[in-house]
């Protein structure tokens, strides 16, 4: 610009016309470059490293502490787990059946043939027997109304009730307490000479009862009873084989055979 100007003063002075100073346009001024954002550097541990986090890998499906895989999904065409099998009601009605005849038994050997008043004594007596024989069959009716629940539990599960022991059970049970008391009443009979026929009666069916029937009952029963904890008291049976036969059918061109099968 200085240069421009001092040629055009030199040209003026020397009477020749001078060519106008030139003028550089403006230049237009670079745009500013839009401001990065701030890298934050990690800062240095007291020893000098730097601090790095780890990334924890990816958890697989069922890993994580709070996570559950799915439930197992029951098996389709299986009937549900019944549990464990109602009483069979088979004590109740062994006790019942039991307890009857035997309340019948010793009314009639404590009555010794005597009629039944106030001067002989023995109305306590018939009152017993007649209250011990509404005991037997109040229990054979409670022991038939668990049979009939008990079906109906089998039907409704598709089961089959097994053995519970309970009548092996109750049959042992009475035939010791029957035993040990009739022995020890026929042992009293018998040194009180009061009657011999009774006592020796007495005698006989206590060693009897107490001796060979109560142990191998309760022994048996208390095997069954046992399984039935154990196994829950059913099985379930298979299905039954369905009866096919082969058919043959005559179609046109040839013939056609089949297998039949009845439900």
């Amino acid at each position: 610009m200085i240069a421009a100007c001092r040629l055009w003063l030199l040209a003026g002075l020397l009477g020749a016309p001078a060519p106008p100073p030139s003028v550089e346009p403006p230049q237009a001024e670079p745009a500013p470059e839009p401001a990065s954002e701030p890298v934050v550097e990690p800062q240095p541990t007291p020893e000098g490293g730097s601090i790095e986090f780890a990334v924890p890998p990816p958890s697989q499906p069922g890993e994580g502490p709070d996570e559950e895989g799915p439930a197992p999904a029951e098996p389709a065409g299986q009937w549900p787990d019944p549990g464990q099998a109602p009483s069979d009601g088979v004590g109740a009605i062994v006790s019942g059946a039991i307890l009857i005849p035997v309340a019948s038994l010793a009314t009639w050997v404590l009555l010794d043939g005597k009629r039944v008043n106030a001067d002989n004594g023995n109305i306590p007596i018939v009152v017993t027997g007649v209250g011990l024989d509404a005991i037997g069959l109040g229990l054979i009716g409670l022991g038939i109304a668990r049979r009939i629940k008990l079906r109906r539990w089998e039907t409704a599960y598709r089961v089959r009730a097994t053995w519970q022991g309970n009548g092996m059970l109750a049959t042992g049970a009475l035939a010791l307490n029957f035993g040990v008391v009739a022995a020890l009443s026929g042992t009293l009979a018998l040194t009180n000479q009061t009657s011999d026929r009774v006592g020796y009666g007495l005698l006989a069916g206590g060693l009897i009862a107490a001796g060979a029937i109560a142990p191998p009952m309760l022994v048996f029963g208390m095997r069954r009873s046992r399984r039935y904890r154990q196994t829950g008291g059913w099985v379930r049976p298979p299905l039954p084989p369905i009866p096919t036969s082969p058919s043959v059918t005559l179609i046109p061109g040839g013939i056609a055979l089949g297998v039949r099968g009845q439900f």
